[in-house]
């Protein structure tokens, strides 16, 4: 499994010229990876619904779509969703085939202003993609451990955030990304904005991979950029089933409903 991690610095207000450079970015993504993108990765930080334009959610996901089938590539990241007089903060997945995988976020970022302008989603969910099972997460969730928890008998393989996290906090991001992908057993994939948005927040990236013993295997930079690297999904169970300590787990507390 190829996993590519793109870090863009997006635009308030400047969706064409945020997908355009997202395409330069793509341009050298190895055909059938998995594309991750950071959170609000079209529209940059966004609080408020009439701060999106009306034709932003369409024209992104034609642009998904397109990139999907141009690469054969399975294309991911967070994006603002209207509904009704509030938006949802909509981890949106998209294959070649233009099926959709979505997750909303649960916890959002009171301490930012995201709790006036958005509805928190209700459900942890995870999909099988391409034989592959993607747990998605956005930003502010990596600081709850439990929605990570793997029941044991609906294990996943790749658990994925996609942020907005800042310097101040980015060794933050850093440790729990690792702690994450240790006590679950699974490669974990952060992916990190840059640059500095509309309100003055510095994002350093530092995107990362990292695997299920907690080894680092990408880390990014401050630059927008691309980066992939190959994941053995087959060493990862061999690992589990040497030390077999999600069998322990008590299934009626790690048990998510919606």
């Amino acid at each position: 499994m190829v996993i590519s991690l793109l870090q863009n610095s997006p635009v308030k207000g400047a969706l064409d010229e945020n997908l355009s450079a997202l395409d330069q970015l793509l341009a050298s993504a190895e055909n059938g990876s998995f594309v991750f993108l950071p959170e609000l990765f079209n529209t940059s930080y966004l609080l408020s619904p009439e701060d999106l334009g009306p034709g932003d959610y369409q024209k992104t996901i034609d642009w998904m779509v397109r990139k999907a089938q141009s690469g054969h590539f399975i294309i991911a990241g967070s994006i603002p969703v209207m509904a009704g007089e509030k938006m949802y903060n909509r981890w949106l997945g998209i294959d070649e085939k233009g099926n959709r995988y979505i997750y909303d976020k649960t916890h959002l970022f009171v301490p930012g202003g995201e709790g006036r302008g958005y509805e928190a989603g209700k459900e942890v969910k995870q999909f099988t993609i391409q034989d592959k099972v993607v747990r998605p997460l956005i930003c502010y969730d990596l600081r709850f451990p439990y929605v990570s928890f793997q029941v044991p008998d609906q294990q996943y393989d790749v658990l994925v955030y996609a942020a907005n996290w800042p310097a101040p906090r980015i060794e933050q991001w850093k440790q729990l990304l690792k702690a994450r992908a240790i006590e679950n057993q699974a490669y974990v994939v952060g992916v990190n904005r840059v640059g500095v948005d509309h309100y003055g927040n510095v994002y350093p990236g530092a995107s990362m991979v990292v695997d299920y013993m907690g080894s680092v295997l990408v880390e990014m930079d401050e630059n927008a950029g691309m980066t992939s690297v190959s994941i053995d999904l087959e060493a990862m169970h061999r690992y589990r089933n040497k030390f077999p300590f999600l069998q322990d787990a008590c299934p009626d507390l790690l048990r998510l409903r919606g």
